[in-house]
């Protein structure tokens, strides 16, 4: 994706990277979260105290944007499993790659259901207004730009969908609108 972008474009993605940055700095997982052992441990039937993840709660999610080893999208666990202090941890990077032209997702419209689902009336009060603001900004920036639009034109554009259907009321009012 970043290449085909032009300098406006680019320059939105860059301050939404910024937003990320921002708005997720102090979020860990410390004490809370299901970690992505957690998710796999999960998925795999196994009790969470069977997974390693002691290690996983004390990185910070900076560090997996550029880490090989991490899939977003593994096909066990992940995102599937997730709840919402996890999803906290693990979107920003998400978030970044995707951004950054890697959406690699299991299937297309994963990411922006699990958004959906995490997000909804009753658990978005466990949101900041930051970071609301900053998913919202994402999913409109996807909604014009993910690479995947348009290689069929049958398929319907999900972050447009999800933008229309609630995430528009999180963006800033331009003046004059």
């Amino acid at each position: 994706m970043s290449s085909e972008l032009n300098e406006n474009v680019r320059s939105e993605r860059d301050a939404i990277i910024a937003e990320i940055h921002s708005a997720f700095g102090g979020v860990y997982l410390v004490n809370h979260g299901r970690t992505w052992s957690e998710c796999d441990a999960a998925d795999r039937y196994e009790h969470p105290d069977e997974a390693e993840s002691r290690s996983e709660r004390l990185v910070a999610w900076t560090k997996l944007v550029d880490d090989q080893k991490w899939d977003p999208f593994p096909g066990m666990g992940g995102f599937s499993f997730i709840d919402v202090a996890g999803l906290q941890y693990y979107l920003p990077p998400t978030m970044i790659r995707f951004l950054r032209g890697d959406n690699t997702e299991w299937y297309p419209g994963h990411l922006i259901g699990v958004i959906e689902r995490l997000t909804d009336a009753e658990k978005l009060s466990d949101w900041t207004e930051a970071q609301v603001h900053c998913i919202a900004r994402f999913i409109s920036f996807m909604s014009r730009h993910d690479p995947e639009l348009g290689r069929c034109t049958t398929d319907a554009n999900l972050w447009l969908d999800a933008l229309h259907r609630r995430w528009n009321t999180h963006l800033p009012q331009t003046p004059g609108a």
